[in-house]
């Protein structure tokens, strides 16, 4: 299917403990929004359709009324069981999906858009890091096709992302490729800590103060 023919959704992942952090991710402060707001803003102009993946009773603060919201039904079970709703709730109405965490707020837009034109015929894309493995929670999936053994492996009490890599068809964007495409790197950018909040601020007011 061509990529610009393709129905797109754009999925951020925010029912995570944030333990590390010590308060949710999804409400930190990011110029003047939150975190999840910078990242569902920076996917509007490339899906069809923005999700957010929450906690059940989780606050996510005020949202466009465009952004649907899905709710785990239990609590810190995992991106892969969050995958699997998210799959499940989309078949149908999208062909692909770009799934992300909302802890980078850095992510940027032309690598999203990057890893939909690389999809193909293939049921998966991911990132790569330097050490050449995949990085399944930056990455577009095919609802399609990931559905069932997503559900598979969740059923069998697997909870890991990672595992879902080799069921699928998936294709790996090359480190290097990475690179030109985004030379900062801050597609793979993690913020998990107060210290990484405060580096990913600095980064930020660089950012802006050059535009």
């Amino acid at each position: 299917m061509n990529a610009l023919r393709m129905k797109r959704a754009g999925v951020v992942l925010c029912g995570g403990a944030s333990r590390r952090m010590g308060q949710a991710k999804a409400q930190l402060a990011w110029g003047g929004r939150t975190f999840l707001a910078h990242i569902l803003e920076t996917l509007e102009p490339i899906v069809d359709e923005r999700v957010a993946v929450a906690a059940a009773e989780q606050s996510l603060g005020d949202l466009p009324p465009t952004v649907r919201i899905l709710r785990d039904e239990s609590q810190h079970e995992g991106p892969l069981v969050a995958l699997g709703l998210t799959v499940s709730e989309l078949m149908g109405t999208a062909d692909a999906v770009f799934l992300t965490g909302c802890d980078n707020p850095l992510l940027p837009g032309i690598v999203v858009r990057e890893l939909f034109e690389r999809l193909e015929t293939f049921d998966a894309v991911m990132l790569t890091g330097e050490d050449g493995l995949p990085r399944p929670l930056t990455a577009v999936y095919r609802p399609a096709a990931c559905a069932r053994p997503v559900q598979e492996l969740v059923a069998a009490g697997v909870r890991r992302l990672r595992a879902v890599v080799s069921h699928l068809r998936t294709r790996l964007v090359p480190f290097e490729d990475l690179q030109r495409i985004d030379p900062q790197l801050y597609a793979l950018a993690n913020i998990n800590t107060p210290e990484d909040y405060e580096a990913a601020l600095a980064t930020w007011r660089t950012m802006s103060s050059a535009d």
